[in-house]
């Protein structure tokens, strides 16, 4: 019997006039809200959610039907994050005043179920994490053949290429009993031909690693996903021929770090060799991790609370990677990111302010004296290294940088501004002194010359270099008449941000005589411009330097230099740099 998704999450409808006043109401509606609502509609909607809904009512005008998601106060004083279904109704009052249609659905109980869903999965894993097997999954239509484990909720392949090759390999390579060919042709043929069941007794050597063949059942079966593909998946056990027991999994077993349950840094190491070494020009990326004076948290608190942190902070790492690679622990409170195929920097560099920002607020509130931040160094197979040895060795070089730079922040190398420190030719004083200052000034003139005289760079490359240098995450430009966004760089280009609030609420009017705008913090904006507010914090922008094109009068747009978190106010030099950079950027674009 199907699940009646429309039942199980409506709380109820009602009518109301354009004061927001309840004309009427069903009894789910009064069940839900109790006595809270009254009359009056606004006495159960969230205080900050009020503006939205209000807007939601002035957009029906232009059409039929919208909704808007917000929090209301159900009958136990708890606020429930809703969504709103608006429409006019066909009923009048005597004066031909439109009423409005009001039904609402309870949202925070698929938030919750999707919780429930969460745990359940990170239980199996941890299921997975505990069994003695190899899992093997194999897609037909592309003979993409994978071994991979499960270690401490993370999945590490041990072979990824095609059915094809690894058949092939394993015969040639004599990994196999020569009775036991025919039986691992038909466990082949068992795949190719997606055998509903099938289970097969050999001896096998898995991996080149291993010493000797061993005894190995192979236990599979053909599925078919909720998307209609059709793939099969098996395990792999090494058991004892004779009593059919299964064998101590060591390979699981001695990957496995005790003190956080990643793996440890002999199983990451190898891992990460292998991976480079077999696999040519695949984009790998290392970060390493320490934690900004974890001495400091053992000393106050004791080396058992200090546990518990290094323990959270590996979960933090582990959801924020999630199947783009794997986490290791590399020593006391450094831990290894070995990340696979990131398509771009901006994907690098929102998972890495996912884990500072998250690994900031893990116990915010809990201790006000305890002040937990991590500092990251990144670095890229193949662009920045042709070896472990290389690229480890620079991400930790950008590790230290992020350290002499203040900490809780992440450094992702480039050769420009780093190779001389990594390369030993500079030390850190003078990169620290070029990176702050004089390379601020640099990029600035460079930029000048290249992009409008020589025309040797594109907004992009020019972009590329002002993020990084002035510490900013978004760099994006509005124009036209409908404020239509293009971003040229940072963790917002892939969205279309919201421009219309620079024509709202005298916004234009905060633009200095020389068309700058300085937000230091988005919370000024504050019922002065909710619109901009709202905006802004829905694009996670904290803080920002506004440039404006044309005049007051008529502006033709408006180029934005973006931090998602300013812990001070922007510099002085920092305004005229960036001032003179829209201006440069407004010759190119405009």
């Amino acid at each position: 019997m199907g699940v009646d998704f429309k039942n199980r999450y409506f709380c109820g409808k009602a009518v109301i006039d354009g004061f927001f006043q309840i004309q009427n109401a069903d009894d789910e509606f009064y069940g839900f809200v109790g006595e809270n609502a009254m009359y009056s509609l606004t006495r159960v909607i969230h205080p900050d959610d009020l503006y939205k809904f209000e807007n939601s009512i002035t957009e029906l005008e232009a059409q039929e039907h919208n909704f808007v998601t917000l929090r209301m106060l159900r009958f136990d004083a708890e606020y429930r994050w809703m969504v709103i279904f608006l429409s006019y109704s066909k009923l009048e009052i005597i004066n031909g005043q439109k009423l409005i249609s009001f039904e609402m659905e309870d949202i925070t109980i698929i938030m919750d179920e999707l919780e429930v869903l969460k745990n359940t999965c990170e239980e199996y894993e941890e299921y997975f994490s505990l069994m003695e097997y190899f899992m093997l999954s194999y897609d037909n239509e592309s003979d993409k053949f994978i071994i991979f484990m499960m270690a401490n909720q993370q999945k590490i392949n041990l072979y990824n290429g095609t059915l094809c090759d690894w058949k092939k390999n394993k015969i040639s390579n004599k990994d196999l009993d020569n009775k036991d060919i025919p039986l691992f042709e038909k466990l082949c043929e068992s795949f190719t031909n997606g055998d509903k069941t099938f289970e097969y007794e050999m001896k096998i050597k898995l991996f080149p690693e291993d010493d000797n063949m061993e005894w190995s059942l192979l236990k599979g079966k053909t599925i078919i996903s909720s998307t209609g593909e059709k793939y099969v998946i098996a395990t792999v056990s090494k058991i004892n021929p004779v009593t059919k027991k299964h064998k101590i999994n060591l390979t699981i077993e001695s990957s496995k770090d005790n003190g956080t349950d990643l793996i440890n840094k002999r199983a990451i190491t190898k891992y990460a060799t292998e991976l480079i070494n077999s696999k040519p020009n695949y984009p790998v990326t290392f970060a390493i991790i320490d934690l900004d004076n974890f001495k400091y948290v053992n000393d106050t608190y004791g080396h058992m609370f200090g546990d518990d942190v290094l323990s959270k902070v590996a979960e933090i790492l582990k959801e924020a990677v999630d199947d783009k690679g794997v986490v290791g622990r590399i020593g006391g409170d450094e831990m290894l990111i070995i990340l696979e195929n990131i398509s771009s920097e901006n994907e690098l560099r929102g998972i890495l302010r996912t884990i500072r920002s998250n690994v900031e607020w893990a116990y915010k509130g809990r201790l006000t004296s305890l002040m937990l931040s991590c500092s990251i160094g990144c670095a890229s197979y193949p662009k920045d290294a042709k070896d472990y040895e290389t690229l480890f060795n620079i991400a930790d070089k950008c590790l230290y940088v992020a350290k002499e730079k203040g900490k809780n922040r992440y450094i992702i190398y480039d050769k420009e501004l780093h190779g001389k420190y990594v390369e030993g030719i500079d030390d850190i004083i003078h990169f620290e002194k070029d990176f702050s200052k004089y390379n601020k000034i640099n990029i600035v003139n460079d930029i000048m010359e290249n992009l409008l005289y020589t025309k040797n760079m594109t907004i992009k490359q020019a972009c590329e270099k002002v993020g990084p240098c002035f510490e900013l995450e978004d760099i994006s430009v509005f124009s036209g008449e409908n404020r239509k966004s293009e971003a040229y760089w940072g963790y917002l280009m892939d969205h279309d941000l919201d421009g219309e609030y620079f024509d709202k609420d005298n916004y234009i009017s905060n633009f200095n005589d020389n068309n700058i705008m300085v937000i230091d913090n988005i919370n000024y904006l504050v019922r002065k411009a909710d619109s901009a507010y709202e905006s802004m914090f829905k694009s996670k922008i904290n803080a920002s330097i506004q440039y404006m094109v044309g005049t007051k009068e008529a502006p033709k747009g408006f180029i934005t230099f973006n931090k998602s978190k300013s812990s001070k106010k922007w510099t002085e030099l920092d305004i005229s740099y960036l001032s003179i950079l829209g201006k440069i950027f407004e010759m190119v674009l405009f």
